[in-house]
Formats: structure tokens, C-alpha cells, sequence
């Protein structure tokens, strides 16, 4: 699962990389991107000529649960026949930029304080795109809502959850752009998790708990416990 996410670079950075064309969004680095909120997607031009960035609202949504629940990950296993997001994997794919994710690790007792948030980011001076859907927006003016597609965790983040984003590979992104069916070799590809020796990961402080809490201060590094490092063992 992803319920989290920054992207803390300026937002020409993401676009240059991207080759992204047209209007740039004015959009503040963000470090504590959570579902409901309005952030920075990636989509095919209407002439179908390039890449168009604009902003998406996270998550739409889930008529199976309570009132104003919202769906906000698709398991990439199943999306492309899943009722929930058969026509958006279809015909409004799209792309999320990210510079990092959180995690929280399990549980290992029931009582006890929960472990702390795990930021996890490229190994280099990258950063993630997330493979996405697009639902198209109910009333004028409105955001489009997307969704950001899972697969399976690589053993990075195992110990900590079975399930991770899907980041494309630049080679993916304009096939995944394209309207339509994947091609067979893509669709083959794709949904394998991301290589664990191309990511860090970091623990972090319990601020990004509180989804108010949106500043750099949200990746400082987690105090040490007191009997020692042990959460950092698992990395």
C-alpha cells in the first residue's frame, strides 16, 4: 500500500526530467502528500503530441465502503479487469511523480507504541514515477481523482508491508501514456516491484504522522530508541 508521499523538488526539476510541455504548475514542495489532497499528475497531451502536467486530486470514490471513503491504491494484479478501474487502466493512464514514500512498519506486539515511519527514495539523485489511473472529474472545474497502482514488495520494504508502488522505468512511460491495451512484453514487466538496490531507505520522526504536518521537517531522521538502534536493523 501507498498512503503517503513527497515531492519535495521544485516543480521545473520533475518537468524538465519528464519533458513535460506547456504551462509549468505552480505547486510548493511538498513532504507529506496524503489521499484527498490536490498534487502534481502527468498525463498525455489531448493532441496526443507530449506529456501535460496539472494537478489531480488522490484517491475517488469507494462505493463498496462508508460514507466518504475513498479508494487509493489499485493492485496492479488485478486492475485491468477489476470493476473499480477496468475503464480507467483502459483509457486514462497517468503518471505521479514522487521523490519519495512512507512507509510503517508492522506491528510486532499488541501493546506497546507503534514503530515509527520509513522514508524510502532513490539510491541516487532520481526520483519515482508512479503508475497511475485517472477517474475524469464529476463537475466542472474539478480535479480529475487518480489512483496509485501496488505490486508486490521487493525485499526492501518487506519487513515492512507486502505491498509497494509501481515506478515506472523511463523506457515505460510514454507506452504507458498511450491509450489502450499494454503491449504483451510491458504488461509482463511492469508490475514487477522496483530493484531494492536502487532505493534508500531512512527512519524517520513521527511528525509525518499528522497529515497537518507538511515542511523538510518531516524527513528528519527518527531519534535513535533507547536500547539502541533496532528498527534500523532492518534495512
Amino acid at each position: 500500500m501507498c498512503g503517503r508521499y513527497t515531492l519535495g523538488r521544485p516543480p521545473k526539476d520533475w518537468c524538465d526530467a519528464l519533458e513535460i510541455e506547456g504551462e509549468v504548475p505552480a505547486v510548493a514542495p511538498r513532504f507529506n502528500i496524503a489521499p484527498t489532497q490536490e498534487c502534481p499528475i502527468v498525463v498525455r497531451a489531448a493532441d496526443g503530441g507530449g506529456r501535460r502536467a496539472g494537478l489531480g486530486r488522490w484517491g475517488w470514490p469507494n462505493p463498496a465502503g462508508p460514507s466518504g471513503a475513498v479508494l487509493i491504491n489499485a493492485r496492479s494484479e488485478t486492475a485491468a479487469v477489476k470493476r473499480s478501474f477496468a475503464a480507467a487502466f483502459r483509457e486514462h493512464r497517468c503518471l505521479v511523480p514522487a521523490d519519495g514514500f512512507f512507509e510503517w512498519p508492522r506491528r510486532e506486539r499488541r501493546s506497546g507504541p507503534r514503530p515509527g515511519p520509513v522514508w524510502f527514495s532513490s539510491a541516487g539523485e532520481g526520483f519515482f514515477v508512479f503508475a497511475g489511473l485517472l477517474r475524469p472529474p464529476e463537475n466542472p472545474g474539478e480535479p480529475p481523482g487518480f489512483v496509485i497502482l501496488t505490486t508486490t514488495a521487493n525485499e526492501l520494504l518487506a519487513p515492512l508491508h507486502d505491498r509497494m508502488p509501481v515506478i515506472l522505468d523511463p523506457n515505460w512511460i510514454d507506452v504507458w501514456l498511450h491509450p489502450g491495451p499494454l503491449p504483451p512484453e510491458v504488461a509482463a514487466a511492469w508490475v514487477h516491484p522496483w530493484p531494492a538496490e536502487q532505493m534508500t531507505a531512512r527512519p524517520v520522526g513521527p511528525r509525518v504522522n499528522r497529515v497537518s504536518e507538511d515542511d523538510p521537517a518531516c524527513l528528519d531522521p527518527a531519534d535513535p530508541p533507547p536500547d539502541g538502534p533496532r528498527q534500523m536493523e532492518l534495512f
